[in-house]
């Protein structure tokens, strides 16, 4: 809301130098309300005048109320309410926050926005919505708009034909972003977390392999590792890989992998840990993100004392016991996906490196299924592995986990240690922590 403000400012003072003879005035009225025992700014009306002629007469007026579920809102109403970019915000606050609002006017929502196939997508929930008449949903794709442009100038038209093509030239016409931005398509859902083809319609196979990715020394750009540990059983699996943000996003290139045990064979402890710490000290990796799930666990101590005193790579405990983290991570990644953020080597790699050969074998056998509850599930199909995949799913998620975890203060218990991230890479200056202010790009 206190950002909301300048910019409704900024537009009237815009209408008005447009249009000087018959401005608007406006005044401001702030609302205080209980939030338990604290009464919180959680609304501002705003009144507007029309002034024509040197007469001044009341013309609208706009309340910009907050409707985060833990303000106590002021029991408004109305008969229609209007959400643009829909497909950004989730089905479950639409339900609670947003809809209470046209209740008591049995009131209309309109909703606009471009396509997401997330079950948690509001917008995608009510074009699925078999209760909402087909009547009332309406699909416009870029060919319909451009049609509409033309109407108005052919220049305008023009010149977004020529953005819209070259995207399609950049990213591909079967690539997930170009069929939910531009075609609006609402069924690129499949069964699977991400096929082999998807990989390829959405530019994922461009990288080269790099066995040590030290060099990578731009202060914007994280080298990170990932690691998901096994004694026995499952393969022990490793990848590295550099990061780092793009307007507020995250970019991912996965480097190279690394098979420390295969299937069904044993190994002692100690030498996953060796060779993770020479891996962390070759790549000079800044961070290293580990699966620290339950039985895990055993080895995220021992390895902690062991980068603590010789190495200078952040450990990232990542504990995906809960379905809701693990969720959460595989979400961030369809994300990255989805915005063709996510690179992996060239598929040509698969022949020379068997540790990328299992990502491309486990993750088309990713099932990606509905509960019951609306949410998602991810598990491989009976009988697969999924090793490499979660290797695949930590390096994704892993700058961003870091990100919240530094916002929100967050503390890792490992053995008798209380540990905290910080924003810090690995230099050859003497090792002082020090709690650096986040940025998106970095430090600073």
């Amino acid at each position: 809301m206190l950002k909301l403000l300048p910019e409704i400012r900024k537009a009237i003072q815009c209408y008005n130098d447009l249009y000087p003879n018959m401005y608007i005035e406006w005044s401001e009225t702030p609302k205080e309300i209980k939030l338990g025992k604290k009464l919180l700014n959680n609304s501002s009306i705003i009144h507007f005048n029309r002034v024509a002629d040197g007469i001044s007469e009341s013309y609208s007026q706009m309340d910009i109320i907050s409707l985060n579920s833990k303000v106590i809102s002021a029991g408004l109403s109305g008969h229609v309410l209007y959400i643009d970019e829909l497909q950004d915000i989730s089905y479950d606050w639409v339900s609670k926050q947003a809809i209470p609002f046209l209740g008591s006017n049995s009131g209309v929502m309109f909703g606009t926005g471009t396509a997401d196939n997330s079950m948690d997508s509001a917008l995608y929930r009510y074009y699925k919505s078999s209760v909402i008449p087909d009547k009332h949903k309406y699909i416009l794709d870029w060919e319909e708009v451009y049609d509409f442009k033309l109407d108005i100038s052919k220049e305008h038209a023009d010149t977004y034909k020529a953005t819209v093509d070259a995207e399609i030239e950049e990213k591909g016409i079967k690539s997930i972003t170009i069929q939910t931005q531009w075609y609006c398509n609402f069924n690129t859902n499949t069964d699977r977390f991400l096929t082999l083809e998807d990989m390829r319609d959405n530019n994922m196979l461009t990288e080269d392999i790099d066995s040590n990715i030290s060099y990578f020394t731009d202060k914007e750009t994280f080298r990170i590792g990932s690691l998901d540990p096994a004694i026995t059983g499952d393969r022990c699996g490793f990848g590295t890989g550099i990061s780092g943000y793009y307007d507020m996003f995250s970019w991912v290139k996965a480097k190279n992998y690394e098979v420390i045990k295969e299937l069904d064979e044993s190994i002692d402890p100690d030498d996953i840990i060796n060779k993770t710490i020479q891996y962390c000290i070759s790549n000079r990796l800044d961070y290293l993100i580990v699966d620290n799930t339950a039985g895990q666990k055993y080895l995220t101590s021992p390895l902690y004392k062991r980068m603590l005193s010789e190495t200078k790579t952040q450990l990232v405990p990542f504990d995906y016991s809960g379905t809701k983290e693990k969720v959460k991570m595989c979400r961030y990644n369809e994300g990255l996906v989805a915005k063709q953020s996510y690179k992996l080597p060239k598929e040509e790699y698969k022949l020379q490196n068997d540790g990328f050969n299992y990502v491309l074998e486990e993750i088309p056998t990713l099932e990606k299924k509905v509960n019951q509850d609306g949410n998602y599930s991810y598990r491989a199909e009976s009988s697969q592995t999924d090793d490499f995949a979660m290797v695949f799913f930590m390096l994704g998620y892993c700058l961003e986990y870091i990100k919240e975890s530094i916002e929100n203060k967050k503390e890792f218990k490992i053995g008798k240690f209380i540990h905290r991230l910080y924003y810090r890479k690995w230099t050859d200056e003497p090792d002082v922590v020090k709690n650096k202010k986040a940025s998106w790009l970095g430090m600073y």
